[in-house]
């Protein structure tokens, strides 16, 4: 996936000012940033689901030039939150995904992909009822029974996916990045808008750091998630450590000076 000088402009407000940005297939490439820095526009703008000025291809192809189905067949995009008006069940809702893609002949990959997610038992629960993890990881079981996770192609398959554990608690966050990085040793990509830096070091092969609408860095999580550039990107100091013997960074808040919180006199 390639993408050249996008420009976002809504309303009167520039967000994003002329990025570009790579990922390959076989690779988890994170977006991180503070609130407001134009990650999740960004990703809209790489799946066209908003205006954008710029080109992006997937596959070494425009998007522009792809049919929807063609675009489908190799694209999940996992949006940040949906509103499913509809009383569906749980795997009518994968189902929907499932019908786009490259196995829709397959009847037994909606259970396969709930089963992915830690939701069996659950197909046929109403959607409305899950809570809000249950829900996250009903849509993230749409997108892989879209582009399965075990479908082999000449085509490179891809996953965009918005914050996919934001909702979830620490067990379930390891089971979705594990399958992130399951889809990319099968020769998928994957693009996630990243809030948690400490998995983003654990998981990603490449990151890109962005501040007010423009990438401040990239490249991996060493390079990117570095003590200056993560203080400068999110306007606090943070500390930056690196344990033995795996050599991962962490990211530690690091407490202002108490002369900084004291109320004025």
């Amino acid at each position: 996936m390639q993408a050249h000088d996008i420009r976002v402009t809504i309303g009167r407000r520039d967000i994003l000012h002329g990025i570009c940005m790579q990922a390959r297939a076989g690779e988890l490439t994170a977006i991180v940033g503070p609130n407001g820095s134009g990650k999740s526009t960004l990703l809209k703008a790489l799946t066209a689901e908003i205006d954008f000025v710029g080109q992006v291809e997937l596959n070494g192809r425009a998007l522009t030039d792809y049919r929807p189905w063609d675009l489908a067949a190799c694209r999940g995009v996992l949006q940040q939150s949906l509103n499913v008006a509809f009383p569906f069940t749980v795997r009518e809702i994968v189902q929907l995904g499932h019908g786009a893609g490259l196995s829709a002949a397959d009847p037994d990959i909606p259970d396969r992909a709930l089963s992915l997610v830690d939701l069996d038992g659950f197909a046929n629960r109403f959607y409305h009822e899950l809570s809000g993890g249950e829900q996250q990881r009903t849509q993230l079981a749409r997108v892989l029974a879209q582009v399965w996770i075990e479908a082999r192609t000449d085509t490179p398959r891809w996953l965009f996916l918005d914050e996919p554990v934001s909702s979830l608690d620490i067990g379930h966050q390891y089971v979705v990045m594990d399958l992130t990085r399951r889809f990319t040793q099968n020769g998928g990509g994957v693009i996630a808008v990243m809030h948690d830096l400490n998995l983003t070091a654990m998981y990603a092969d490449h990151v890109v750091l962005m501040e007010a609408g423009e990438v401040l860095a990239a490249g991996t999580a060493s390079e990117t998630l570095t003590t200056d550039l993560l203080s400068r990107a999110y306007g606090c100091p943070v500390s930056v450590n690196t344990p033995a013997p795996a050599g991962v960074p962490f990211v530690l808040p690091q407490a202002r000076a108490r002369s900084n919180l004291a109320p004025a006199g």
